[in-house]
């Protein structure tokens, strides 16, 4: 443990010496901060961590236990203090905080069955809403605040001794997180900051928590096939409703949001409040459900291509455009990702070209199964091919630009909370925000400034550039699975966030537990005695 540590200072190599006294430090600088409570001790308790951090992921050697666990500590110290600043109450500070501790002890010990937990309410919260109002994100958020408690706890106790690699793209990402976090107490109002947080940044930091989980190999290949298994189920739920439409409490729920009616017809909503929300699920889920068709044998194949088949249904059924054009690029990587990785053998050229010609055929015959006898379809699926003639692409033109020329008039932002579900909610004031941007890259331009706009998108690309290089140079098939998989759903929402907001509410957390399987399979080194799991 780190106290153990401590106490045998003189074992200590140099590095660890100077981590645990720069440890010692910050926790006597955010104790004297935190008598203030202002931005400052906010301030301290972003910047110094960050410049550790950024201070460790620069070297070529990884991290020891010791420092690690001083990096850890530092960071648990650092979100106390932050907590304590945005909930201006350093009392609940203290009620709440061991709570959530102990409480993730106890989640921690079943990391498999709390992560899939998670998952199955990312694909169902619109049918628990209709059919008994259970706040499934009140319930996700507390649930993920005590994974990430009994984390950072299993860290400090040094529950993984073998090495974490702190790869750029997953350091763009969590300095953007931080970033964003820190944006919050800039926000006009804090509290509508929180939310703007809540809905969209919260979720995506769910990545980072997965990838740095002391999940065994394979503890993540059971979440992998429990993947499978919930979306076989959602796609299934999706197809069946399809057919035979929605129940009646979930058709009143469908009522509630004008955007589920196409040409006066209501759209499939299968599990979820609205079609577009569906859709989004579905596209994100393909490309990773594909990949474990490709990578996986026996049974788990056959599930993994009931869950392609009943999924592409689902996301074909809403009749939302955005979807199979985020969907078709993500596994159209995968399918490179696999025949260029080494690990899936000598066959893999083969397999590529059979999985290609099925995967067309497959899309062909679901499309025309599910759209083929509207009139319009035609027209509005070759508008993906030639938008400029779409009115729908010509009014997000029309929003981009009013959007681009506010940000240009305010390059630091208008801070968190002035876009998206949050404007709409609790803005003072109605701006080009107030309707919906249809674009998530510049819904964070208008919070949060061009620059952030623009290294948020940098991030992710750095994440999709990692994480491909990766799958396509493994030699195991435990790690370019999860690996090619997530690059896929991660092309999937970085196109999705293009053409809408998609970056906000709980179906949001799909696609970033997803890739946060795949950010651990490319950051942890394998132990000697982990065998191969998938």
């Amino acid at each position: 443990m780190f106290a153990s540590a401590v106490h045998r200072a003189r074992a200590l190599s140099p590095g660890e010496s100077v981590a645990v006294a720069a440890c010692a430090l910050f926790v006597v600088v955010m104790v004297a901060a935190l008598a203030g409570r202002g931005p400052g001790a906010l301030l301290y308790a972003v910047v110094l961590p960050l410049a550790a951090w950024a201070v460790a992921s620069t070297r070529e050697r990884p991290m020891t236990p010791v420092e690690s666990q001083a990096l850890g500590l530092s960071g648990l110290v650092a979100g106390a203090v932050a907590f304590a600043v945005l909930a201006d109450s350093f009392a609940l500070y203290l009620a709440l905080a061991p709570i959530v501790l102990v409480a993730g002890v106890a989640i921690v010990r079943f990391p498999v069955p709390s992560i899939l937990l998670t998952f199955v309410f990312t694909g169902v919260f619109g049918t628990f809403q209709a059919y008994i109002g259970l706040p499934s994100a009140a319930f996700v958020d507390l649930l993920l605040a005590c994974l990430w408690g009994g984390t950072i706890v299993a860290w400090l106790a040094g529950a993984r001794h073998h090495a974490a690699w702190l790869w750029p793209g997953i350091v763009a990402f969590a300095i953007y997180i931080v970033i964003t976090g820190f944006g919050v107490l800039m926000a006009d109002i804090p509290r509508v900051g929180l939310e703007s947080f809540r809905a969209s940044t919260w979720y995506m930091a769910a990545a980072l928590l997965i990838a740095f989980s002391p999940l065994t190999e394979r503890q993540r290949g059971l979440i992998l096939r429990g993947i499978l298994v919930v979306a076989l189920a959602v796609g299934s739920y999706a197809s069946l409703r399809w057919v035979i439409g929605p129940s009646g409490a979930e058709q009143e729920f469908a009522y509630l949001s004008f955007n589920n009616f196409l040409d006066g017809e209501l759209r499939t909503i299968g599990s979820f409040p609205t079609a577009k929300q569906l859709a989004a699920w579905t596209a994100t889920v393909v490309p990773f459900l594909f990949a474990a068709s490709l990578g996986l044998r026996g049974a788990w194949r056959l599930v993994a291509i009931a869950a392609v088949g009943a999924c592409t249904i689902g996301m074909l059924a809403p009749d939302v455009r955005a979807a199979p054009a985020a969907a078709v690029p993500g596994c159209a990587l995968v399918l490179v990702l696999f025949a260029a990785s080494p690990a899936f053998g000598v066959r893999r050229i083969a397999i590529t070209l059979v999985a290609a010609a099925l995967a067309v055929g497959g899309a062909v015959g679901g499309f025309a199964l599910t759209l083929g006898d509207k009139s319009d379809t035609g027209n509005r699926y070759e508008a993906i091919l030639n938008p400029t003639s779409d009115a729908s692409y010509q009014a997000r033109l029309f929003k981009w630009d009013k959007a681009l020329s506010d940000i240009d008039d305010h390059p630091l932002g208008h801070g968190m909370g002035t876009a998206g579900r949050s404007q709409s909610f609790f803005g003072r004031f109605y701006n080009i925000a107030s309707f919906d941007i249809d674009n998530s890259y510049l819904k964070v331009g208008y919070e949060q400034g061009t620059a952030i706009m623009v290294f948020f998108g940098l991030s992710m690309l750095l994440m999709l550039l990692g994480l491909s290089r990766r799958a396509a140079a493994s030699r195991r098939v435990a790690a370019a699975l999860p690996m090619m998989g997530a690059a896929g759903s991660l092309l999937a929402i970085a196109i999705l966030y293009f053409v809408g907001t998609y970056i906000e509410d709980l179906n949001a957390l799909t696609g970033w537990i997803i890739v946060g399987l795949g950010l651990a399979a490319a950051t942890w080194r394998v132990a000697p005695d982990e065998p191969e799991t998938a």
